[in-house]
Parts: structure tokens; C-alpha cells; sequence
């Protein structure tokens, strides 16, 4: 018999060993039975990690992750102070918004020696008000809690001086308060304390907060802890730090990218050697060799914005990249390649990098930035930084992280199913039904799915030693657009028991 329409109710026969329903009475009795497979939904490649210094904002810790902004105002409110918007970390992120990026997580450095500044507050219960986020910038903050309109209620008030931003609730039970200010406010985060010194002011009065220090300016080591953190932003797939050229740092972010199956964008030199800048930009290249890595060169002369008009500042390309592979996914699909697109905000190139230079570059994996005639400053490169033919492209190397990461995500209801041909097929149809939906969409070559794209989870990819020991192997296979070739990718989870 063929199957309803979709959305209408279908007739079942229970089994003796399935659940019906309790009745009580005589009459006809409707379950809805599923029958769709768990869909696995294809994960978000837009989103990008921009990591560096800013003059306040939070740090991300274990227990808060870096903050999230949609707009370069957004980020100028949380991470800077009036009239200093001139810093590498701000001029990436505006250039990454300038380029179509739409979602970016801010990872600020925790400076050698800074610390947070802080007070005690008493509100109901004594507690400790700290800055989210070290920096001298917070002993411009206040903290007031007065008594509120109704009975046993506190309001709290966070004041900046600095920017004049201020932060007010009313009518809070003091036993709330803490979980507010912490749910809430952009400036503060209370922490509890027995031993307060000095001990709290009076409810009413204005408490600053003091002991807030700027410290040292970052080193790599800063910058390679501040890279540890990616691990917790699970919406992620690129990453960078602008500005930052050094091995070990770019190291650090080709070893995060891999362990998050996301891209690190790295910058070239800012002034590469003379009087053979080719051959320097290829020993620095030459660091580091990735499949989650690209390299791009030379650094761009762009107008600092916010601001009037001024002199170029020189800045390093990876946030002007990120925005562009950001609208590329967005608007033409993640296996298509990043390049040929115009580097919004661009007034000129700090080297200029010349058709001769670019043959002996390219085919090192540094994909250039240039001036066309007729057609204006252009990334023309899309690789990866690795020697593997197989990951040389970009569009299919991001395309592959995508599938391995949406398919990872989607299919993780198997870990606790039994470890039977059922479930290893329930796998399969859910894998092809999401494959299917990336053929449509044209990332895939094939004129028929079975030209697209394969899935294997059976007795040929699971030995009977892996089933014992509860792990569960799919192969997949999907045609990329370039090389017009199968790439096949292997899947292990281990089943769960108990």
C-alpha cells in the first residue's frame, strides 16, 4: 500500500511485542508513528574567530567564551575606548564586516600582568564586582545598589564613565541580583566572597571600581593561549589573528583549525625582504603546512574607518579574507572557491605583486592579492597551505570540512543505539538524504546522486573485531567540483554501553 500524503495520519498494526495504546473504552485509537530518519543539518561555515589586542572587552575563559558581534559597531561599544579605533584587531574586524562577514567572535588577548579592576559591593549579601575583563579601562566603571520601589527589591546601577554607558535594574530580589548582573551587563560580573577588603560601602553610594592594569603588551605566548580557547566555539569554522606572522603562532592556529575542522587564514609578512621579496615570502610560507591552512600576501594600504578621511594604515589581509570566504559560503556555497573577488576597502597593495612573482608563489600554496588592471584589487589564490594534491584547492577542502563536520553533529543519536544492521542503516539513509540536499544545491558534480556521492556502513566497512569493541565505521564519498574526483572521507564512533 503506498504511503499518505505528507502530514496525514497513517494506519498501523501493533505488533505483540509494541506499545498500545491504554484504553478504557471501546472506539478507534490514532498514534502518530515517525518514520523520517534524524535529518543532519549542514553546520554554519560563515562564522569566523578573529583573535588579537583591544584596549577592554572580556577574555575569554573556561567558563565564558569569546563574545559574539554582527556589526562593527557593535564591537567599537564592547571592545574600545573613544577616539582609539586605530589598532590592527579593529581595523580586521571592520574590514571583515566591510567583506560581507556577518557573525564574528572577538578572542582578546589576556595581557602578560593585566588584571581586572574590582570592588566590593554589599547588596543584600556582600559580593565582588569585577570588569569583564582586564585593562585599566574598568576603573572608569561604578557599581550603585539602592533600595527599589518595592519591599525587600534592590536596584543596581553600572555606570562608564568613560563612555557614558549605563547599565540599570530595578525592582531585583537580593537573592538574585548576582544572577542578573552576571546574565546581563557587558561590564561587570560578580564573583562571591566571604573576606572583602576593603569591606562594602553603604547601599546608595556610588562604588568605583579600582586595580584595573593594562599590562604588558602580548607576546606568542599570549596569543597561543588565546588560540586554546577556540575549542569552545563549536559555530566556528575560520580563524585568524591579524597582524600576528610569527612560526609559532601561525603553528597554533593551523593545529586549532585541524582540531576543530575549521581554516586558519594566516598573514604574510608585513615588509617582506629585499632585494628578493619572492623568496622571502616563500621562506615564511614554508613554516607551516596544513590542509586547514591558506597563506595570503602582501598586507593592504586601506582608510582606517570610523573616522574622517586620512592617511592608508597598512594592514594585514586576513581580515579583509575572512570577510570575503565568509560572503563567498554565504551567497555562492562553500565548495566554491574564494577568489577572483574584489577586496572591499582596499586603496592599494603594499607590495605589488606581479604575474612573474605570482608563478613562482603560487604553486607554493601563497595566494596573492593583486592589482588587475581594469578590475581592481583581487584575491587570485584559493589554496590551501599543504603539499597533499588531494587538499590543494580551497573550495573542496572547505567543502570536506563542512561535510565532516555536519555530518559528525548530525548523526551522534547513534552512539547509544545497538550496534545491529538496523541502526547501520538508519546511518546510511540519514547520511544520503543530507548528501542529496548538498548535490541539489551544485557542490557536488554528477548528473545522478550516484555520481555525487557514495555511503558505506555495512559488513564491508566494520570488521567483526570492530563491532566487539563498539565502533561504528561509515565511508563516504562525495565528487567535488575541483579536482573533478572522488574524495573519500572515514568516519569512526565509538557506540557507547550502559
Amino acid at each position: 500500500m503506498s504511503d499518505p500524503a505528507p502530514g496525514l495520519a497513517r494506519s498501523h498494526t501493533f505488533r505483540d511485542n509494541e506499545h498500545m495504546p491504554d484504553a478504557s473504552f471501546p472506539g478507534v485509537f490514532i498514534e502518530e508513528m515517525s518514520r523520517r530518519e534524524p535529518a543532519i543539518e549542514g553546520v554554519p561555515t560563515d562564522v569566523v574567530a578573529l583573535i588579537g589586542d583591544c584596549a577592554r572587552g572580556p577574555s575569554p575563559t573556561d567558563d565564558a567564551p569569546a563574545p559574539i558581534v554582527t556589526s562593527p559597531h557593535e564591537f567599537a561599544r564592547r571592545f574600545e575606548t573613544p577616539g582609539d579605533h586605530l589598532t590592527i584587531l579593529g581595523d580586521a574586524v571592520r574590514a571583515f564586516f566591510e567583506n560581507g562577514g556577518r557573525r564574528c567572535h572577538v578572542v582578546r588577548i589576556a595581557r602578560p600582568g593585566s588584571a581586572a579592576a574590582r570592588a566590593s559591593v554589599l547588596g543584600g549579601t556582600p559580593f565582588l564586582a569585577v570588569a569583564r575583563g582586564a585593562g585599566d579601562w574598568g576603573n572608569a566603571l561604578t557599581v550603585t545598589i539602592t533600595p527599589g520601589a518595592e519591599a525587600a527589591a534592590v536596584d543596581a546601577i553600572v555606570t562608564d564613565a568613560t563612555t557614558g554607558v549605563v547599565e540599570h535594574w530595578t525592582g531585583i530580589p537580593p537573592t538574585a541580583l548576582a544572577a542578573t548582573i552576571n546574565e546581563r551587563s557587558e561590564l561587570i560580573r560578580v564573583e562571591a566572597a566571604t573576606d572583602l577588603d576593603p569591606p562594602p560601602a553603604p547601599t546608595g553610594v556610588p562604588i568605583p571600581l579600582v586595580g584595573g592594569l593594562d599590562g604588558e603588551a602580548p607576546d606568542d605566548g599570549a596569543m597561543i593561549a588565546a588560540i586554546g580557547h577556540l575549542a569552545r566555539l563549536d559555530d566556528v569554522m575560520l580563524i585568524a589573528a591579524p597582524g600576528a606572522t610569527s612560526p609559532a603562532v601561525h603553528a597554533a592556529l593551523a593545529r586549532g583549525a585541524e582540531s576543530m575542522r575549521g581554516l586558519a587564514i594566516l598573514d604574510g609578512e608585513r615588509d617582506p625582504s629585499m632585494p628578493d621579496p619572492v623568496a622571502s615570502i616563500l621562506a615564511h610560507r614554508s613554516t607551516v603546512t596544513s590542509t586547514c591552512a591558506a597563506y595570503y600576501a602582501p598586507w593592504i594600504e586601506a582608510t582606517p574607518a570610523p573616522g574622517p578621511a586620512g592617511p592608508t594604515r597598512t594592514l594585514p589581509p586576513s581580515g579583509f579574507v575572512a570577510g570575503i570566504i565568509a560572503r563567498v559560503h554565504g551567497e555562492r556555497g562553500v565548495g566554491k572557491s574564494p577568489a577572483n573577488e574584489i577586496v572591499r576597502g582596499a586603496a592599494a597593495l603594499h607590495l605589488d605583486i606581479t604575474a612573474a612573482m605570482q608563478e613562482r608563489l603560487n604553486p607554493a600554496g601563497v595566494n596573492c592579492i593583486r592589482v588587475l588592471p581594469g578590475r581592481g584589487i583581487r584575491v587570485w589564490g584559493a589554496r590551501t597551505t599543504s603539499g597533499d594534491p588531494e587538499w590543494r584547492f580551497l573550495g573542496p577542502r572547505c567543502l570536506a570540512l563542512f561535510l565532516e563536520r555536519s555530518i559528525d553533529r548530525g548523526v551522534r543519536w547513534a552512539v547509544f543505539e545497538p550496534h545491529v544492521p538496523a541502526t547501520w542503516a538508519r546511518l546510511r539513509a540519514a547520511v544520503e538524504s543530507f548528501l542529496l540536499s548538498v548535490w541539489r544545491s551544485g557542490d557536488l558534480l554528477g548528473a545522478r546522486p550516484e555520481e555525487a556521492f557514495f555511503v558505506r556502513c555495512d559488513a564491508s566497512t566494520m570488521t567483526d573485531d570492530d563491532v566487539r569493541r563498539g565502533r561504528l565505521i561509515a565511508h563516504v564519498g562525495v565528487a567535488t567540483t575541483t579536482p573533478a574526483e572522488f574524495v573519500v572521507l572515514r568516519f569512526d564512533w565509538p557506540m557507547a554501553s550502559g
